[in-house]
């Protein structure tokens, strides 16, 4: 064995390249093993330049190591032509190991499993016609892991990660204790995968080239952990690491989580520029049903109706490439997009589908990484009939440790109620869900401004007490909810500590912003009625007006819309929803008449104006402008 081949696969990489250079004539296979050297000590381009030089020279297996440096800088199909080139049935001992090798770790990148755990087994029996068998099963046995994990073969992963670690260099442990602590971390063992971390970090030489990996796979333990503080700052670490050691696959699934998690909090334009930042680095198949997934639960979250096309686009490529897990992971997401958008029989579907994959893969564990982060969808399955197919996901998810934010949805249209995980709370004080509605739609209020505003006329020290009442109250019916004071702003708001809040008013502005036939139908899905209907305050009664507008306002501009383009039924139906919620708008009541004469004939438009004057001057007294020039426009026409 030469003296560089012994210092790369001891790990020494510095002393394998100083090696190298002490050589006065180099042979090609030392050029070979000098570039990987340089590769591992984050000089990409270097490594290339070299084995580039010596492909030309004649020394046709450098493109085994070629490959490799494609790969790392993100040209996979640059790696996969470099390596067609090479007739594998033509090497032999180390080059075929290699080469197989390679194959596997490129399959592995795109997602496609079954043909990385063929090519590697080869080159784990093809190791042992080696005289660097224990060197040689260190490097393919931590690959073998990743793929039978991956594929949901956790026992065949540990044998292989164990065997490898047998004879293993301080570099490779600490690749191949990262591996298992992922490994672990999907299977809900975060103590066992936090020791590996520790003693990959401590018992390993610094190696630039793992850095980004073993960053992202501690902020993947802190994530499946419910820890998404730690991991967001883990995260960001890897992304910066990865761009220096010139790893775009790395730093692409790092701002893949980092948008996950944006997204969960609710901070969407983050998880927006994470998102960006992630479509530029997708290399590969795998990466790209990777961003489909975090876009389209991004777009869920944000009341897109194109979420669900997007989710299901990335759960068929997951499929196809045999990526159970992810699949999962997508079942999961589209279920909440179909709890969204208020369609719990689909939800239902896509549960099942969910539930099916955990019990194809054997363990609930590795979906609770995507699952504890939709608490909407987790109240959902906690309300599901004990022997449902989809509850024993959430039976896996009591068994993990850490808990899961509870969901509290704040209902004030047609209503006043506050849910946690789907259970109506009981609440002493009357007013308690109009003064926590006030406090969510102005945040950082003062105390003068919420008793002037809600308690008008009432005795200062009354109105004073009864909002402490309400502060006890909302705090003592909701675990993790609070209107503490601002000492530094003198000012009251809401806090959510481990709670995940939504707000049906907050979600039909949203719906209302976002406009368009989507919209509008969201709107008019979350507008159960009137906005607090009991209140009585001024307040409550402008917002419960402002509301209502707001809706007919965006409705009637669809519809303008849609007459313009001659889509008249679609007027009529849309006219017809916002009627019930205003039944004397003449507006609405004229595009009723149009759309009416336009689908059903001048015959049916002169009844629908018949019935209008009917019940106009029964309970008004009498028409409005509009609609009495519609009577006149008819009698003319007759």
């Amino acid at each position: 064995m030469g003296a560089v081949l012994q210092k790369f696969f001891e790990g020494d990489f510095e002393g394998g390249w100083r090696c190298y250079q002490a050589l006065l004539q180099p042979s090609f296979e030392d050029d070979r093993i000098a570039a990987l050297c340089l590769l591992n000590l984050q000089q990409p381009q270097q490594a290339k330049e070299l084995l580039l030089k010596a492909r030309a020279r004649g020394a046709a297996a450098a493109g085994i190591e070629l490959a490799t440096t494609y790969r790392i800088l993100g040209q996979e199909d640059l790696g996969k032509e470099s390596l067609e080139r090479i007739k594998i049935h033509s090497l032999s001992g180390l080059d075929k190991v290699m080469a197989l090798r390679e194959w596997g770790a490129i399959h592995l990148c795109d997602g496609n499993l079954q043909a990385a755990s063929k090519a590697l087994e080869q080159a784990w029996e093809a190791a042992y016609e080696t005289p660097f068998t224990p060197y040689l099963l260190a490097s393919i046995g931590q690959l073998l892991g990743r793929v039978y994990s991956e594929r949901g073969r956790d026992r065949q992963a540990a044998d292989y990660l164990e065997r490898a670690l047998q004879s293993a260099n301080p570099v490779k442990s600490l690749y191949i204790r990262t591996t298992r602590a992922l490994c672990l971390a999907y299977l809900g063992r975060f103590e066992e995968a936090q020791e590996d971390l520790q003693a990959a970090k401590a018992d390993s030489t610094p190696a630039p080239l793992a850095i980004p990996f073993f960053r992202w796979v501690t902020a993947e333990l802190e994530r499946a952990k419910g820890n998404s503080d730690q991991a967001v700052a883990l995260l960001q670490q890897s992304a910066e690491a990865a761009r220096e050691a010139q790893d775009p696959e790395t730093e692409c699934y790092a701002e893949l989580n980092l948008c996950a998690l944006e997204t969960a909090e609710g901070r969407l334009e983050g998880a927006r520029g994470h998102l960006a930042r992630a479509k530029s680095l997708t290399v590969n198949t795998k990466a790209e049903s990777y961003y489909w997934l975090r876009q389209g639960a991004l777009h869920s979250r944000s009341g897109q109706a194109d979420a669900g096309r997007w989710i299901q686009k990335s759960i068929e490529t997951f499929e196809r490439l045999g990526l159970e897990r992810e699949a999962a992971w997508g079942w999961l997401h589209l279920a909440d997009w179909h709890l969204r958008s208020g369609q719990s029989l689909l939800a239902n579907e896509a549960l099942s589908k969910a539930a099916q994959a955990r019990y194809a893969i054997g363990s609930g564990f590795p979906l609770l990484v995507e699952l504890r982060y939709l608490p909407r969808l987790v109240a959902h399955l906690a309300g599901l009939p004990e022997d449902a197919y989809g509850r024993a996901l959430y039976n896996d998810l009591q068994q993990l440790p850490g808990q899961t934010p509870l969901w509290v949805e704040v209902r004030t249209l047609g209503q006043a109620q506050i849910l946690v995980g789907g259970k109506r709370v009981g609440l002493d004080m009357r007013r308690s869900v109009e003064v926590l509605a006030y406090l969510l739609g102005h945040p950082g209020s003062p105390l003068e401004q919420i008793l002037l505003t809600l308690f008008p006329d009432e005795p200062p020290e009354a109105a004073r007490n009864y909002f402490h009442q309400v502060r006890y109250d909302l705090a003592r019916a909701v675990a993790g909810m609070s209107v503490p004071f601002s000492s530094s702003s003198k000012t009251y708001s809401v806090a959510e500590e481990g709670l995940e809040l939504t707000w049906d008013v907050a979600e039909l502005r949203q719906a209302l912003r976002q406009g368009g036939e989507a919209g509008i139908t969201r709107a008019l899905d979350l507008y159960q009625g009137p906005f607090l209907p009991s209140a009585d305050s001024e307040w409550a009664n402008t917002e419960r007006q402002d509301l209502a507008w707001s809706v007919i306002r965006t409705g009637l501009e669809t519809i303008e819309a849609w007459f313009a383009q001659g889509q008249y039924e679609k007027c009529l139906n849309l006219a017809g929803r916002l009627l019930e919620i205003e039944p004397y708008d003449e507006g609405l009541n004229e595009y009723l008449v149009r759309a009416t004469k336009a689908l059903q004939g001048e015959a049916a438009a002169r009844r629908t104006v018949a019935r209008l004057v009917h019940r106009f001057e029964n309970e008004l007294g009498g028409l409005p402008p509009a609609l009495d020039e519609l009577r006149r426009e008819f009698q003319r026409l007759n």
